[in-house]
């Protein structure tokens, strides 16, 4: 009895990885080029330099008060001292929050989280 539960778990963990396997593959994700190029063991970054290119110009201002980066598609807001001073975690949060529902300063994007 014990053999064949162990076989049936066996067969049961293979599926499921072989499901998520391909739901895996479905997101792929395009990771930056890591700038590595030496490389110190067959498979490392500076053997196989895979990755996107970075782009030519890494930041665009948007002239609204916020930066873009070109690399992540981020948009991060150009002054980092927003609420002018200190916040616990807690006011932090809630500063956040209070950018994504308009009451405080938040460029026209309501999707704003920490970094």
């Amino acid at each position: 009895m014990m053999k064949r539960l162990s076989i049936l778990s066996t067969i049961v963990c293979l599926a499921i990885l072989a499901l998520s396997g391909s739901a895996w593959a479905q997101g792929a994700v395009s990771l930056p080029k890591t700038g590595q190029t030496i490389s110190y063991a067959a498979g490392d970054d500076g053997d196989l330099e895979m990755g996107v290119a970075w782009p030519d110009t890494r930041f665009t201002d948007k002239v609204d008060g916020t930066v873009k980066d070109n690399l992540t598609g981020l948009v991060w807001s150009k002054n980092a001292n927003l609420p002018n001073g200190a916040l616990t975690w807690q006011a932090t949060l809630d500063y956040v929050a209070g950018m994504n529902a308009g009451t405080h300063p938040n460029f026209g994007y309501t999707d704003w989280r920490l970094p």
